[in-house]
């Protein structure tokens, strides 16, 4: 059997990383991120892809990241990191 495992909240993974001119920069993943798995799946982890910070002027809307989910040697999921 299978189940539906939710992976962030409703409004994606919100996430701060430093800009260049010593503000923090919010960037945010897709929203409802979920994955279908087999019942009892295991552990799910995260990678998160970012830089240590942005260069100014950041612009709305732009992929600055990455954010991947894995079921053990498995990816699961991802989505890009958009500046919001």
């Amino acid at each position: 059997k299978y189940e539906s495992v939710k992976l962030s909240g409703d409004n994606g993974i919100i996430l701060s990383i430093p800009a260049s001119d010593g503000s923090l920069v919010k960037v945010k993943s897709e929203s409802r991120i979920s994955a279908v798995l087999p019942h009892g799946h295991g552990r799910i982890k995260t990678k998160i892809e970012l830089p240590r910070f942005v260069f100014c002027p950041v612009k709305h809307g732009n992929t600055v990241g990455k954010i991947t989910f894995w079921c053990g040697e498995q990816e699961i999921a991802s989505s890009p990191l958009k500046i919001m």
